[in-house]
């Protein structure tokens, strides 16, 4: 070959470099590469160019073979990936390439590297990324630190294959107890990627378990626990919804919102758990560092009038040395849960306010729960009046739930400020108590409401309001978790009850729920763990089961 046919080869190398360049673009789109690589590609075409000009007039460049020719009896130990000179250029998927084979295109480097003088000639390398492993593993934790956190939309797809009702019972339950945290329906809802949610309602156990586990006959009167299965649980507010409408002929309102509510806690737990964050952070903007919650005190049922009013100042002397900032005296003397075999007048009422704020001092939150006792505005305010001087931070319940005239006629008149809403369902209910009753304070039970989606509802529509926040909470360590996390996003929240399960008189609080929060200063930290953040003891979720069954053998 002669010095014409030298720079014809050479040009013609470089055409079929720009070419395969072309064609890898086209394949491909543009190479991402880092600063300088383009230069560096230059200078390597022109290194090849300049290795194919060697070549003598009628000869061969020394150690230089021409294009397309193979050393005769050499092994095809080329290595892949390569694209020898006329073959026509292939791009392979980047899972498909061994590590080795990622180089910068056209580098004449990895051109002669480990295939020895029986290879061919090596006119184009096809990369499958650019960059030194060390360089691409920086990019990588630079892009992993630059993501933001997971959301609910990027979790893993899964989808709900079982919704189980438990069913539990302390065995020493007594039937005349004002109290519904002897017996309760844990709801577990189960995922195919093994994740699972539990949750819990203040409502009879087994009213809870039909309303959840009846088939449907129709459109308008789907079973929560069908209109689950096969679903996606990681949009817990338009799961709400669809079983809100689902179930409306037999829903709306009641016992089955309420169930609805259990499983609706279960959905955020679930959530969390596969987020690997606290429920709350899903929920909205931490609103508080701390928690402050409140005791809620109850004497046992018996005895005579002055046992019960010096339990009541013991059990509130107790609290704040125990560290509480605020409790509250259920003094239930009249009405339709008025202790059993108690009979005390209205003057009693006062006496038992009066010593219990002398016992704990001006700085001492002191709230009172009557449990609906009074029929009218104008029969309430014969016997609260004389309270104002003792520093009542409110009245809780102190008329039936559905009258709400009079509570607005109460509410205009009353000296201390007005609180209800434990046994309210959905936000609509919620809509009428704070603008026909005309509370000051509203008390959604976080699964009497519908759950965690519906009382986050709740409370926002109160802070439009101006109104406060003190969520109910009488059930297991299910329910005292599922408002911590309520709590938590709420900013109008003031305090939530709370009963330390070291010192509850239910099993079930004490026993159920391993892992709460701790009570510490008269404060309890925010969640931290995913989900709700707690797990049930396997030994007494059994022995509460058991006593659940024996007791429905007996009907």
């Amino acid at each position: 070959m002669g010095a014409a046919g030298g720079a014809r080869a050479a040009r013609g190398g470089r055409a079929r470099l720009r070419a395969a360049d072309v064609r890898l673009r086209h394949v491909r789109g543009p190479l991402q590469l880092r600063p300088g690589a383009g230069r560096a590609r230059r200078r390597a075409r022109r290194r090849r160019a300049r290795r194919l000009e060697r070549v003598r007039p009628g000869g061969r460049g020394r150690g230089v073979r021409r294009l397309g020719e193979r050393r005769r009896g050499a092994a095809d130990d080329r290595c892949p990936g390569r694209r020898p000179a006329g073959q026509p250029l292939r791009v392979a998927r980047q899972r498909d390439r061994p590590e080795r084979q990622r180089v910068l295109f056209g580098d004449p480097r990895r051109a002669r590297a480990g295939v020895g003088a029986a290879a061919r000639r090596v006119v184009a390398c096809v990369p499958a990324c650019v960059g030194t492993p060390a360089r691409r593993r920086a990019g990588r934790r630079r892009r992993a630190a630059r993501k933001p956190q997971r959301s609910l939309s990027r979790v893993a797809r899964v989808k709900i294959v079982d919704v189980r009702c438990h069913v539990l019972l302390d065995p020493g339950y007594e039937r005349e107890a004002t109290s519904s945290n002897q017996d309760t329906i844990v709801v577990e809802i189960v995922t195919d990627e093994g994740v699972t949610g539990y949750g819990e309602t203040d409502l009879n156990a087994w009213v809870a378990r039909a309303c959840i586990e009846a088939p449907g006959m129709h459109t308008m009167d789907r079973g929560l626990r069908e209109l689950l299965l096969g679903r996606d649980p990681r949009d817990p507010a338009a799961l709400w919804d669809e079983l809100y409408v689902g179930t409306a002929m037999t829903g709306r309102r009641g016992a089955l919102v309420h169930a609805l509510g259990a499983l609706d806690i279960a959905l955020w737990d679930i959530c969390g758990k596969a987020a690997g964050v606290p429920a709350w952070r899903l929920l909205g903007e931490q609103a508080h560092d701390r928690l402050v919650p409140y005791a809620s005190l109850l004497p046992k049922s018996g005895g005579s009038a002055d046992e019960f009013a010096q339990t009541l100042v013991d059990q509130a002397v107790w609290a704040k040395g125990f560290g509480y900032r605020a409790a509250k005296l259920e003094i239930l003397t009249r009405g339709p849960y008025a202790h059993e075999g108690l009979s005390a007048s209205d003057d009693l009422m006062l006496e038992v306010i009066a010593a219990a704020r002398r016992a704990v001092g001006p700085d001492f939150a002191l709230m009172v729960d009557v449990a609906y006792g009074w029929k009218t505005a104008a029969e309430a305010l014969r016997v609260i009046e004389p309270w104002a001087e003792h520093d009542v931070f409110f009245l809780e319940t102190p008329l039936w739930a559905d009258d709400l005239d009079e509570y607005a006629k109460l509410a205009e008149r009353s000296p201390i400020p007005l609180a209800a809403g434990e046994w309210l369902a959905t936000r609509w209910e919620f809509l009428d108590l704070m603008d026909r009753g005309r509370v000051h304070f509203v008390q959604p039970d976080v699964g009497r409401v519908g759950g965690l989606t519906e009382a986050l509802r709740v409370c926002r529509l109160a802070d439009e309001r101006g109104l406060r926040v003190v969520p109910h909470g009488w059930k297991t360590g299910l329910t005292v978790a599922a408002t911590a996390h309520l709590a938590a996003v709420t900013p109008n929240l003031v305090f939530f009850e709370f009963v330390p399960p070291e010192v509850a008189e239910s099993p079930l609080r004490r026993e159920l729920v391993i892992d709460e929060l701790q009570f510490e200063d008269g404060t309890l930290g925010l969640p931290l763990r995913p989900g709700l953040g707690v797990d049930l003891d396997g030994d007494a979720f059994e022995r509460f089961s058991a006593a659940a069954r024996a007791r429905e053998q007996l009907r």
